[in-house]
C-alpha cells in the first residue's frame, strides 16, 4: 500500500513539473508533442515498475519506447524500423527480470529476442542502411557465432540440471 501511494505521489510531482515547464518555458514546446510524451509515459512506467517491483510494467515501458522511436525514425528509414519491436520486447523482458526477482531467467529469452530481431532486420534489408561495409560483409558470421554461443550455453545448462 505504501509503494502505491509513493508511486502516485511521484506521478503527480512529475506531471506538475512537466505542466509548469510547458507554461513557463515556451522554448520547450517541441517536447510536448507526440511521440515525446510517449517517452515521458514510458519513463514513468519504468519508475513505477521499479517502485512496485512489477516486471510487466517494464515490458510495457520498453514497448512504448519502441513505438515512439519507430515513429521518429520511420521517415528516415521507412517501414523497416518496425522490425525492431521484437528487440524492444526483448529489452523489456530483460528489464523485467532485473526488476522482478521472480522472473530471474527471462533475461535469456529477452536476449534471444534481441538477437532474432537483429537477424530479421538484417535479412529484410537493414544491412543496406548500416554505414559500415564490414557489417554488411560479415553479419552472417556474427549470426553463426551468436547461435553457437546460445547453443553451447543451453547445452551446458541442461547438463547441470
Amino acid at each position: 500500500m505504501k509503494r502505491d501511494r509513493i508511486t502516485v505521489a511521484i506521478i503527480l510531482i512529475l506531471a506538475g513539473v512537466a505542466l509548469l515547464a510547458r507554461q513557463h518555458l515556451p522554448n520547450l514546446e517541441f517536447l510536448f508533442v507526440w511521440p515525446y510524451w510517449g517517452f515521458l509515459v514510458a519513463g514513468l512506467l519504468l519508475i513505477l515498475a521499479w517502485i512496485q517491483r512489477n516486471g510487466g510494467l517494464a515490458v510495457l515501458a520498453a514497448l512504448l519506447t519502441g513505438a515512439c522511436v519507430n515513429i521518429l525514425l520511420q521517415k528516415q528509414f521507412g517501414g523497416l524500423v518496425w522490425l525492431s519491436m521484437l528487440a524492444f520486447l526483448g529489452v523489456g523482458m530483460m528489464l523485467s527480470s532485473w526488476i522482478d526477482r521472480s522472473k530471474k531467467g527471462e533475461w535469456r529469452s529477452g536476449l534471444t529476442l534481441v538477437i532474432i530481431s537483429a537477424a530479421v532486420f538484417l535479412l529484410a534489408g537493414g544491412s543496406k542502411i548500416l554505414p559500415w561495409p564490414m557489417v554488411r560483409a560479415y553479419w552472417p558470421a556474427g549470426l553463426i557465432t551468436l547461435g553457437l554461443i546460445l547453443l553451447i550455453s543451453n547445452l551446458s545448462r541442461q547438463s547441470k540440471d
